[in-house]
């Protein structure tokens, strides 16, 4: 009983050792924090005490709010001894960043699974609080126009060119009141940057039309270019504005059309009698004679 205990406790760190030496040591090196304009990336190297072909791994960053870069797994052959290095890049912070927390990983999965982490932090440039303020986005023509913005960071640099209907453009700066002499579209081209803040770029359009629409002057309209009436005709109301239900209008032209017919048939058989009863007498005052 002693020697079947003894048998199994050897050949339980005979497979742990075997276990251990399969498995591949991961170092990993990454700096605590990358800044705007720095490209994102961090070194790794494998190294294990036995040969193992056909390793499977796969080294990764993922940032939370920032682009995510496509699976890249790759495979190769570790010597016993030897060390792999190589570096992983995940990409140069730019606007489409966001500040925030990452980890960069390096995960094997054939012929057996390990995973090796750590984290690191990316400072990109803040959002920028920038709107404009129209009152409206449709105008009369020769109304008076204000064109503001509205922010809650201070000092900016802010670009902007108003382009009107003719085509001609006019650098502007805020707040811009004018007067809108031309009728059509007017586009506001804007760029907007300060230090440390992500950079805006946007166009805005509003319109400027001769005058407002009424419901009264549609009407009226409708009156002079589709109905041309004289001053003195009396539009009738709606009380005393004929039947538009189709049922019966459809009812009326088949019972006048009927009518109609009725009364060349009636007329086309008194015709017929007429003619047999002065075709009876003719035969009558024949026989007489």
């Amino acid at each position: 009983m002693k020697t079947n205990k003894t048998l199994i406790t050897i050949c339980m760190t005979f497979f742990l050792i075997s276990l251990a030496s399969a498995q591949v040591q991961i170092t990993l090196e990454v700096k605590d924090n990358f800044t705007y304009g720095q490209e994102v990336y961090f070194n790794y190297t494998l190294t294990t005490q036995e040969d193992i072909e056909n390793l499977i791994y796969t080294p990764y960053i993922y940032c939370d709010g920032s682009p995510q870069p496509l699976l890249n797994k790759e495979t190769i052959n570790l010597i016993a001894g030897q060390s792999y290095s190589k570096n992983y890049i995940y990409g140069v912070i730019d606007d489409n960043y966001n500040s925030g927390e990452c980890t960069a990983s390096v995960s094997i999965e054939q012929p057996f699974q390990q995973y090796l982490a750590k984290s690191f932090t990316i400072t990109s440039k803040k959002d920028l609080d920038f709107s404009l303020v129209f009152p409206k986005k449709v105008f009369v023509k020769n109304e008076n126009i204000l064109l503001n913005y509205a922010s809650s960071v201070s000092s900016l640099t802010i670009s902007a060119i108003l382009t009107y209907p003719d085509k001609s453009s006019k650098e502007i700066t805020f707040p811009f009141e004018f007067k809108a002499e031309q009728i059509g579209t007017y586009s506001l081209n804007l760029k907007v940057s300060k230090e440390g803040y992500k950079e805006i770029s946007k166009i805005e359009q509003f319109a400027v039309i001769e005058k407002e629409a009424s419901f009264s002057s549609q009407v009226s309209a409708q009156v002079t270019d589709d109905n041309p009436l004289s001053s003195n005709s009396v539009i009738p109301s709606l009380g005393d504005s004929p039947s538009l239900d189709p049922l019966e209008s459809v009812s009326g032209g088949h019972s006048n059309s009927f009518n109609i017919l009725l009364g060349i048939v009636i007329g086309l058989i008194v015709l017929v009698i007429i003619l047999i009863y002065f075709l009876w007498r003719k035969s009558k005052s024949d026989q007489v004679y």
